[in-house]
């Protein structure tokens, strides 16, 4: 298997696992499956989720597929999360990514600063020389 190949198949495979992952916990993010009253782990959900084929799944991810099957024997349905959860889940992130910005903003002005002023230090040694005493020209 090439590279390329192989870091599809991964890249695939970790789709399906993070598709498994929201069904099992209820949240799903396909709008075909959030409009569903109650969503049970299988091999058609978990397709549809990460966006891959059944085939692919069968052919391909055999480990993951003996994971489903056996997450859809034991799994009860799960009732999807509210969209209304869903969104106040959301607007809470933003609000985080929010602060986490101004922080970031305020960081890099403060760095910003920092570097004008060792800029003018080293611009003034250059011109005083070494010893800081003024060069004559």
């Amino acid at each position: 298997m090439t590279q390329a190949a192989q870091r599809k198949s991964q890249e695939t495979a970790r789709r399906i696992a993070d598709a498994i992952a929201r069904l099992k916990a209820g949240r799903p993010e396909h709008p075909d499956l959030r409009a569903l009253p109650s969503i049970r782990v299988s091999v058609h959900a978990v397709a549809i989720e990460a966006g891959v084929s059944r085939t692919a799944l069968y052919r391909y991810h055999r480990k993951l597929l003996s994971t489903i099957t056996e997450l859809a024997q034991q799994t009860p349905a799960k009732r999807v999360a509210s969209k209304r959860l869903v969104e106040d889940e959301l607007r809470k992130r933003v609000t985080d990514l929010e602060v986490s910005l101004q922080n970031a903003l305020s960081e890099n002005a403060l760095l910003l600063h920092r570097l004008e002023v060792a800029e003018g230090r080293l611009e003034r040694s250059t011109r005083n020389g070494p010893s800081g005493v003024r060069r004559v020209t």
